[in-house]
């Protein structure tokens, strides 16, 4: 392997390298994100639940 084939396997494992972290912290973030919204759909379905059952009384 040459150097310049050294170098140029080096500078593309400087730009995945990033790229996948970036990718996985991406992927981290949407799924605390969707755990977040299914919580607060779950806090509003509730507080609908007991705004109708206190109407229906």
């Amino acid at each position: 392997m040459t150097a310049a084939t050294r170098r140029l396997w080096l500078y593309g494992l400087l730009l995945l390298l990033p790229a996948l972290a970036v990718g996985a912290l991406a992927l981290g973030l949407l799924a605390r994100e969707q755990d977040r919204l299914a919580e607060r759909e779950q806090a509003a379905r509730e507080t609908r639940r007991a705004a109708v059952e206190t109407r229906a009384r």
